[in-house]
C-alpha cells in the first residue's frame, strides 16, 4: 500500500504542474467592448426578427393545417395530425425570440463597460485680464471620463 502511494503521489503532483491555465483574465480595450457590443446587438436583432418570421410562418402553417384537419375528420373520419410541422416551426421561432434577450442584455453590459472610462483630447478656454480687458486663452487638455 505504501508503495502505491509513493508511486501515485508524484504522478498527481506532475499532473497539476503541467496543466493548462483555466482561469485567465482578458483585458479588452474600449474598441473591443464597442465591437463586441455591436456584434451582439446585431445577432440579437437577427434572432428576434428571424424568430418572429418563423413564429408567424409556423402559426400560418398550423392554422391552415387545423382547417385541413377539420375537413378530413368530417369527410374521411380519421385524424391525420398534419399540423405538427407548424407547431415545430412556431416553437422554434419562439425559442429564437426568447434567446435574443440574453444577447440584448450582454450587448448593453458591454456598451456600459466601454463607456465606463473614456479619454479624449479637447481645447479648453480660460479668461485672462489683459490691458484693462478680458481675453480668452486656449489651452490643450486631456479629459478622462469615468462613469461610477
Amino acid at each position: 500500500m505504501k508503495g502505491n502511494i509513493v508511486f501515485i503521489m508524484p504522478l498527481i503532483i506532475a499532473a497539476n504542474c503541467f496543466c493548462q491555465q483555466t482561469h485567465f483574465t482578458q483585458n479588452l480595450s474600449l474598441e473591443d467592448y464597442i465591437k463586441k457590443s455591436k456584434h451582439q446587438k446585431t445577432a440579437a436583432w437577427i434572432m428576434l426578427g428571424g424568430g418572429a418570421a418563423l413564429a408567424v410562418t409556423g402559426l400560418a402553417i398550423g392554422i391552415h393545417s387545423v382547417y385541413d384537419e377539420f375537413g378530413t375528420v368530417f369527410t374521411s373520419g380519421h385524424d391525420d395530425r398534419s399540423f405538427v410541422a407548424g407547431e415545430i416551426v412556431f416553437y422554434t421561432g419562439l425559442a429564437s425570440m426568447v434567446g435574443s434577450i440574453p444577447l440584448f442584455v450582454a450587448s448593453a453590459r458591454n456598451k456600459r463597460k466601454s463607456m465606463a472610462i473614456s479619454t479624449y483630447f479637447k481645447i479648453e478656454r480660460y479668461v485672462v485680464i489683459q490691458n484693462n480687458g478680458f481675453s480668452n486663452q486656449l489651452y490643450p487638455a486631456i479629459s478622462l471620463h469615468m462613469n461610477l
